[in-house]
């Protein structure tokens, strides 16, 4: 957010001059203490000298650097009924998960799920890392997951046991077919490798014998 600080203390009051270059250039003067703040992210040489000590100059190689975007992964355990999400990015996480408010720093956490629609958004304490959303569906419809793409593989879940094919058919968004592929269904999830898939922005269509459901897929 381009609100990054260098602070400097002096041990001894003196006349310094500080000079600051990088992302930023700036010169200021000092005795004992000063600040450069609202420095954008990047890598920096801070050189002091004093006025008193011809040819005195002592420099230092700094970096101001910037928060990991947030990451979220979501998983179903049909078996408990439970939403799982591995967090990642973040020191503290604000999560709201339909009427519920949650505040915690653990990066493993696990919640009811509720049949119909679960409305899940996830945050930090800091905007700039960016916000996730996502909306879980229980019952009878057909869930792609983790959004954005992990480790190269996507995972198709079928709540219901039913006797038939999925197609999965991935398209960039300029409508250029990137992937198509029939799957026959063994239990209640499908895997996907995706390691050729470059990364962007996909949308995803999933064709099951009584449902088409269309996805856009981050990897």
């Amino acid at each position: 957010s381009n609100n990054g600080s260098i602070a400097i203390s002096a041990k001894e009051a003196l006349n310094y001059t500080a000079i600051l270059s990088g992302v930023t250039t700036a010169n200021k003067t000092f005795n004992d203490q000063i600040d450069f703040s609202d420095l954008a992210a990047g890598d920096y040489t801070l050189c002091i000298t004093i006025e008193s000590q011809a040819g005195y100059q002592q420099c230092y190689d700094l970096s101001v650097s910037e928060p990991e975007d947030l990451s979220v992964v979501s998983k179903i355990n049909t078996t408990t009924n439970k939403l799982i999400l591995e967090l990642q990015g973040g020191e503290r996480y604000l999560i709201h998960y339909n009427d519920q408010f949650l505040t915690t720093e653990d990066p493993h956490i696990s919640l009811n799920l509720a049949q119909g629609s679960n409305k899940l958004i996830v945050k930090t304490d800091k905007d700039c890392q960016g916000i996730y959303e996502e909306t879980v569906l229980v019952g009878n419809s057909v869930r792609m997951f983790p959004n954005p793409i992990t480790n190269n593989r996507i995972f198709i879940s079928l709540p219901q046991q039913r006797t038939n094919q999925v197609i999965l058919e991935l398209r960039s968004l300029n409508g250029k077919r990137m992937l198509s592929n029939t799957y026959e269904q063994n239990g209640n999830q499908i895997e996907v490798d995706v390691t050729t898939l470059a990364k962007g922005i996909y949308i995803a269509k999933l064709t099951t014998t009584d449902t088409v459901t269309l996805y856009k897929i981050v990897k």
